[in-house]
């Protein structure tokens, strides 16, 4: 239905209510001069203006033509295509007016006096005028509002939402609006409220969401007590609570302070609060004094103290604890929990991963426990009989790795009941059901780590799968989060069967260019009967190398391809130096559901984009994830956890403190981890360039910032020395690593490095002559004739150096016979070796003889022919400059039975033995 021409059919004047929803309306004229309409539901149409067009005669006669503004009171107008400015006035009836899913940009209602309810959410609007006077609820979420105005105060507001705008300051009038019971503005601006917003000796405000703003200060309470039952502060810069907040709001049941700034808690006044029940201080700078308060709350039954600063706990806080069910511990200090946990009887969930825990209490005999996490700790050995009840869903005791685990211990339990191990080090160490013939993984070098965690919902089904294959086919990487939304029959499913349709779709010819939507679609068609009536959402990402390019220095680097395929509202985020780059929107696609169709379909949204050497890292999430942690947030948390295993579990923890109870599943891909020393050094000049030194408060909680005591640090090579020879024993051609180059970042403050001028200049030079010794290398060619005139060279420039050496030895010992009396040795590799007395005579090829380097470094070295360079220098002295690579360590010298060798014996070509006649040892290879 397109146009409405109602005046055929004279009786439907008499209408007062008319619902022409999901239909494709584009204007409502015909409707609005229904004289008796009062009630008008048109959502989901194509409406483009909520106006009559008096320029048409629609009516029967002209003269009744202003009889044809109807009496309208409430007005549906959700999912259309209304935008820019809407200004009613003629509607003075009007009572209730949704708006919502629009792009309306100016909303002015300052003359419907009589208006009591608006819905104006997922609109684009900035500026919103109401009269006020009769206004009960105003709901306007997900707007781009800065301002708010009334004519005046609206004194009988009961609900407000404001939530996910561009507000700075909440409108004064709240602290008037005695019937107030609800107000919502989280995700704006705020870095305040108002100073009388609990002072009102009428005020019946019961919940209060003020997250994910910067609110610093927290107004002064009343002496009266609140009404308050709900408050959310999550996500602000709050430093302090007033003293007397427990005892003015002694009715709360939940209290989420999570990331703020907050080091202590006030005391509670008076008789203990039994009402709190939920108890959010994840992310501060709490530390052991918190547990006298909170062991006041007696009836807590979710406790979340993830990341802060707590050592211990009392034996006996429990004991206050009896009906809770959810305790999170992660990221503290903690050495020990109590003995009496196991005891408690209503205790579902435990976390305390990422602890300093060296052992933990018996849960075997608790009857509740669902989920243990007691993951990267310090655990040394573990009993699953006494850990692990029957009961028991979810155990994680990865990444301690201290721990010992008896196979025979671990098949005894395996036989009592199923078990399904999980990989989490990211290697694919252990052989998963997922893997077939077609893309086994072959330990292939791949330039990123992954990390991931996952979470089941309250029912403890994990109703999301994840595809993990960071070395898939050997030099690719596949991963994927399935979000079942009520069901775990879909994901499996998908889990199974997408690796193979990527290689299968991948092998056509005539679509490898659109290769990601046909896998969607093909693993659409492998659901069958069973995504009739169910289906998933799902983010697939696939990385595969490209041609290597040059940089901006010359050196080549390997680049890869990201595609992206995303159906649902799971999304994607890549982190770039130039900002987050947010890949996937949600949308109203699904796999599955069948029996929906048309209405849902599963074709893909593909997103292509090469990874670039600046980029960070990707962290793929479902819905849920989303709606509670913002792009920004994510991002900066990713970033200051460099282990993305820890990342990921970070992520988890911070989403379930606010709030979100639904199940989760995160994966992150680090692409920074691996870099060429090149690499590593220009983005260490860059962060020097750009980043400006700054101050700390004597209050501040950067330490949470740091990287944690469970983060993989790169392993320090065994020795700081290099060889004896003065070479370095690593070859030339071996990739650079962590273990070889230290990164600035760890030795340098950032405050005290100041870039260099002609760094980059100085790069390029040594690319390049990399690059050309290795171009010189590579023509050559490579004949047995060549290969003797090496071997020739080198014993020629071997025993001339050699040679040269003991003849400035033996200058310098009659010119310096006296300076050498005290010398307790010529070689730093051979300390034994003495030049006063008389040594014992042994054989020349005796096995302690050391390099013949160390005799230069204590005589000044002559130049060799003129040529400016010193006799064991030279391009060539990595081959022939150390003679320990020729002959065995920690020979001594005797000069007397040191003799030149002939002519005919340098001239040999047989290598063998030519090495055997002028060292007495086999050949080696360099």
């Amino acid at each position: 239905m397109c146009v409405l021409n109602f005046y055929l059919y004279c009786p439907i004047f008499r209408l007062e209510e008319i619902n022409i929803s999901d239909n494709e309306i584009s204007t409502l004229d015909c409707v609005l001069r229904l004289p008796r309409l009062r009630t008008l539901v048109a959502a989901h149409n194509r409406i483009k203006n909520f106006e009559l067009n008096t320029d048409k005669q629609m009516g029967p006669s002209e003269e009744n033509k202003s009889e044809y503004r109807p009496p309208l009171t409430n007005v549906d107008l959700r999912h259309n295509r209304l935008k820019g400015s809407i200004i009613l006035g003629n509607y003075e009836h009007l009572v209730s007016l949704d708006v919502s899913y629009n792009a309306v940009e100016v909303l002015v209602l300052s003359a419907l006096r009589g208006l009591r309810e608006l819905y104006a959410a997922h609109n684009v609007i900035q500026h919103l005028a109401l009269h006020g006077a009769s206004l009960r609820i105003l709901r306007a979420p997900y707007n781009q509002m800065d301002s708010l105005t009334t004519m005046v105060p609206p004194i009988n507001l009961v609900e407000i939402d404001v939530s996910h705008n561009k507000l700075s300051s909440l409108p004064q009038w709240l602290s008037g609006c005695s019937d107030l019971t609800k107000l919502y503005a989280s995700n704006n601006k705020l870095t305040s409220l108002p100073e009388h917003l609990f002072c009102s000796e009428l005020s019946s405000l019961s919940h209060l969401h003020l997250a994910h703003n910067k609110i610093i200060n927290f107004p002064s309470m009343p002496r009266l007590r609140s009404p308050l039952k709900e408050l959310f502060l999550h996500d602000n810069c709050i430093q302090s609570l007033p003293e007397n907040f427990f005892s003015i709001c002694d009715r709360l049941c939940i209290l989420n302070l999570a990331n703020n700034k907050l080091s202590r808690l006030p005391r509670v006044r008076g008789a203990s609060p039994h009402c709190l029940e939920r108890l959010y201080l994840t992310a501060n700078c709490l530390n052991d004094d918190i547990i006298d308060v909170i062991i006041t709350f007696r009836g807590l039954k979710i406790l979340h103290v993830a990341y802060n600063c707590l050592t211990s706990l009392p034996e006996s806080c429990f004991n206050f604890w009896p009906d809770i069910e959810e305790l999170v511990l992660s990221g503290n200090s903690l050495s020990k929990l109590p003995d009496n946990l196991p005891q408690l009887n209503n205790i579902k969930v435990i976390r305390a991963h990422s602890n300093r825990l060296r052992s933990v209490p018996m849960f075997a005999c608790s009857a509740s426990i669902k989920i243990l996490d007691f993951a990267h700790n310090e655990l040394d050995k573990i009993d699953l009989k006494l850990l692990a009840p029957k009961q028991l869903k979810f155990l994680d005791i990865s990444c301690n790795k201290k721990l010992q685990m008896d196979p025979s211990q671990f098949n005894a339990y395996k036989c009592q009941r199923p078990l399904s191990l999980v990989d989490v080090s990211g290697q694919n160490v252990i052989s998963l059901s997922q893997k077939t013939n077609l893309h086994e993984e072959l330990n292939g070098a791949t330039p990123w780590v992954t990390g991931f965690s996952e979470c089941p919902n309250k029912s403890l089904q994990l109703t999301c799968a994840q595809i993990r294959l960071p070395s898939f086919c050997n030099k690719e990487g596949l991963f994927a989060i399935i979000d079942g939304e009520n069901g775990v029959e879909i994901p499996k499913i998908l889990q199974a069967s997408l690796p193979g349709l990527v290689l299968e779709e991948k092998s056509i010819k005539e679509t490898v260019n659109e290769y990601m939507k046909y896998v969607v679609l093909s693993a659409h068609r492998e659901l069958k009967e069973k995504g009739q009536r169910k289906g998933a959402c799902l983010i697939l990402c696939h990385l595969t190398p490209i041609n290597a390019t040059e940089n901006s220095f010359g050196q080549t680097t390997k680049k890869y391809n990201m595609r992206l395929a995303n159906v649902g509202d799971t999304r994607a985020v890549l982190s770039r130096r130039s900002g987050p780059l947010c890949l996937g929107v949600g949308n109203n696609k699904r796999l599955g559901y069948s029996s929906r169709h048309p209405n849902t379909v599963p074709d893909p949204d593909v997103i292509q984009t090469v990874i670039k050497e600046d980029d960070e890292f990707l962290i793929l999430a479902n819905g849920k994830f989303w709606k509670y942690i913002s792009t920004e947030t994510a991002v900066s948390e990713v970033r200051a956890e460099r282990n993305p295993v820890l990342a990921a579990k970070r992520l988890q923890d911070l989403a379930q403190s606010y709030g979100l109870e639904d199940c989760i599943s995160v994966v992150i891909v680090r692409f920074d981890t691996v870099r060429s020393d090149v690499d590593l050094l220009m983005r260490e000049l860059r962060n020097t360039i750009n980043t400006s030194k700054s101050v700390c408060r004597s209050d501040c909680c950067c330490a949470r910032l740091e990287p944690c005591c469970h983060s993989i640090s790169p392993p320090k090579s065994a020795s700081e020395r290099s060889s004896p020879s003065g070479q370095s024993d690593r070859p030339s051609n071996e990739p650079v690593s962590h273990q070889h180059y230290a990164s600035v970042r760890s030795h340098i403050r950032a405050s005290e490095r100041r870039p260099r001028g002609g760094v980059a200049k100085a790069i390029r030079v040594r690319v390049e002559e990399d690059k050309e010794d290795q171009r010189r290398s590579e023509d050559v060619p490579s004949s047995d004739e060549q290969f003797k005139c090496w071997e020739y060279m080198l014993e020629q420039n071997t025993q001339m150096l050699f040679d040269k050496e003991l003849d400035n030895l033996s200058k310098g010992i009659k010119s310096n016979e006296h300076s050498l009396r005290n010398l307790k040795g010529l070689s730093g590799s051979s300390p034994q070796l003495h030049l006063i007395g008389k040594q014992p005579k042994v054989p020349f090829l005796s096995k302690h003889f050391g390099s013949a380097r160390s005799f230069g470094n204590t005589f000044k070295p002559e130049l060799r022919y003129g040529s400016g360079r010193v006799p064991n220098g030279g391009p060539n002295a990595a081959y022939f400059g150390s003679l320990q690579r020729l002959m065995p360590y920690h020979l001594e010298y005797d000069f007397a039975v040191i003799q030149e060798k002939t002519t005919q014996s340098q001239e040999s070509l047989d290598l063998e033995g030519r090495m055997q006649q002028y060292w007495g040892v086999a050949t080696t290879e360099l």
